[in-house]
């Protein structure tokens, strides 16, 4: 009696271990290509990344956002190419997030909203857009040094109710992956006497995952992933 349960314990370890590499592999999978490709592995990227690295790619971001229509509000932001007080790579690592949520935004074809100075005054400012406190997550309360950083950024998007269901699409796709950690849509009402349209303007948290430890770096996925059932 106790081989069998003992083979059956034995598989469902096993399965979990596969699950816990799958779901690890699509979470970081953001930036695995880009830092692999420049510094080999995540800890060379944490110890090697300069903070003029940094103040090149917030600069770049800023260039190429501007080139798309998008104006960064630095007040709004949380960032500046003079941004302190955190690890350089934490800051390289929210700017990629924030480029990476915008560049999914206007792919979809959403517009990022501009903010309003004052009420009622109509005046425009930067981009709704800007960046989170990181999260950090242990494997143990017991344990020193996190295992996995959350990077979340703020947007605001305004476009139809079908460009935005295209960009939670392209958030949740494999090699790229965004959480989408909280959204407040809100729909338009169509004009008096026109046609019923599907404006909508959304407030979206999305995030960004790094692995602090390579020692915990999943093994590769398989060539042909499992389709998981349509849920209930």
């Amino acid at each position: 009696r106790l081989e069998p349960a003992a083979a059956d314990g034995e598989h469902r370890r096993a399965v979990a271990e596969r699950t816990r590499d799958e779901v690890l592999t699509l979470a970081v999978s953001l930036f695995n290509a880009r830092v692999q490709r420049q510094y080999e592995s995540n800890e060379h990227f944490r110890r090697q990344v300069t903070r003029l690295d940094y103040q090149e790619e917030f600069n770049r971001l800023e260039r190429k956002l501007g080139e798309a229509g998008v104006t960064l509000e630095r007040d709004i932001l949380k960032m500046s190419e003079d941004t302190a007080g955190a690890d350089t790579y934490q800051l390289v690592l929210q700017v990629w997030t924030v480029e990476a949520v915008v560049d999914r935004a206007l792919a979809a074809g959403l517009r990022v909203t501009p903010a309003v100075e004052g009420a009622g005054t109509g005046r425009r400012r930067g981009a709704m857009l800007g960046v989170l406190e990181p999260t950090f997550y242990r494997l143990d309360d017991a344990d020193t040094e996190p295992y996995l950083m959350q990077m979340p950024v703020r947007i605001r998007v305004a476009g139809s109710v079908e460009q935005t269901q295209a960009f939670l699409r392209a958030a949740g796709a494999p090699g790229g992956f965004l959480s989408v950690d909280r959204m407040e849509l809100r729909k338009s009402l169509p004009a008096e006497g026109g046609a019923a349209g599907h404006e909508a303007e959304a407030d979206l948290v999305c995030s960004s995952f790094f692995l602090l430890r390579d020692d915990l770096t999943p093994r590769p996925a398989a060539a042909h992933p499992r389709v998981l059932p349509r849920g209930g």
